[in-house]
């Protein structure tokens, strides 16, 4: 059976943030690793950009069967976005960061800013559908080990429920600490966007 990959809401969030970075700045799509790599638009994108690059490369293949999400991480994609403008509002204001759950509670996306978010959203979401394909069930026997016995999150093992009931060889995310937690597991094995794109270069 050929390789399959289940894509995490880490991997499409960092593709949408640096996406919504270089609209604001007024990057053109060529120029964004260049611009990226200085951290001119936002320190630490650097890190993010394998996530940029490996859903770019996604989006060229002629038959990109191996791929797989579901809504839930698309879902989850929406909320790190909505978090990250949160975190971002704190810094200019210069609050605390152990303010924000409270500070969240109260602050409201402008609506301009919103509906960007929402436009590029349902185009990511347009873009990515012939590419990847939604998967919503899951493996309960196995969301109940994770959580049980490897302390995982519900989230984190519905979706890794879902990649073992599509039979994926790999889990791609940027969660560290999730990729700890399981690296006594063989499948699905969890790797980083950066490895991901190695296989496609192979």
């Amino acid at each position: 059976m050929p390789d399959r990959f289940f894509i995490d809401s880490s991997v499409m969030a960092n593709y949408l943030l640096i996406k919504l970075l270089a609209i604001d700045e007024k990057i053109p799509n060529d120029r964004i690793k260049e611009e990226v790599f200085k951290e001119k638009i936002t320190p630490g994108l650097k890190r993010a950009y394998s996530s940029y690059e490996l859903i770019e490369k996604i989006k060229e293949l002629k038959k990109p069967k191996m791929f797989f999400t579901s809504s839930l991480a698309l879902s989850e994609t929406i909320s790190v976005v909505y978090d990250n403008y949160i975190l971002s509002h704190m810094k200019k204001e210069r609050i605390p960061i152990k303010y924000f759950f409270q500070y969240k509670e109260y602050i409201r996306m402008p609506s301009r800013y919103l509906s960007r978010v929402a436009k590029e959203a349902i185009s990511f979401y347009l873009e990515i559908k012939n590419k990847i394909t939604f998967t919503e069930d899951s493996f309960i026997q196995l969301v109940t080990e994770l959580i049980s016995k490897f302390k995982c999150d519900t989230h984190d093992s519905f979706l890794l429920g879902q990649a073992w009931r599509k039979k994926c060889n790999y889990f791609v995310t940027t969660d560290k600490r999730l990729k700890d937690k399981l690296k006594k597991r063989k499948k699905p094995k969890l790797i980083y966007p950066q490895e991901a794109l190695n296989f496609l270069k192979k």
